[in-house]
């Protein structure tokens, strides 16, 4: 489970992209936001980018099985963050991954690994 423990900090900027990401506009606006898991589905590695604003607290990721058994959860600083998922931390099939801030749920996607 090296990878999933691999929790990093990142300056995304425009630069780095052609288009602006949703984190990177939300990160203005202040609000949080989670990313889809990109590739979705994967079969080695997958990364999931998401944003907790300055003003927040409690900022939880956590990973659910197919049957709602949370599996893994992840405590965040504010900011903009990423995981990376890879094929050995998780078996074969498909999660869901949530984000909490502020004791509110922001968003909950769907994960697939082949």
């Amino acid at each position: 489970m090296e990878s999933l423990n691999k929790i990093t900090k990142s300056n995304y900027t425009n630069s780095n992209y052609k288009k602006a990401s949703p984190v990177i506009n939300n990160r203005i606006n202040n609000f949080a936001y989670l990313e889809q898991n990109f590739p979705n589905p994967f079969k080695n590695n997958s990364e999931i980018r998401y944003f907790c604003p300055d003003n927040s607290n409690n900022n939880w990721l956590f990973i659910y099985n197919s049957s709602g058994i949370m599996i893994l959860k992840f405590k965040h600083n504010t900011g903009i963050n990423s995981i990376e998922i890879g094929k050995g931390d998780l078996n074969r099939g498909f999660y869901f991954y949530t984000l909490i801030s502020d004791n509110k749920l922001i968003e909950t996607k769907k994960l697939i690994i082949e």
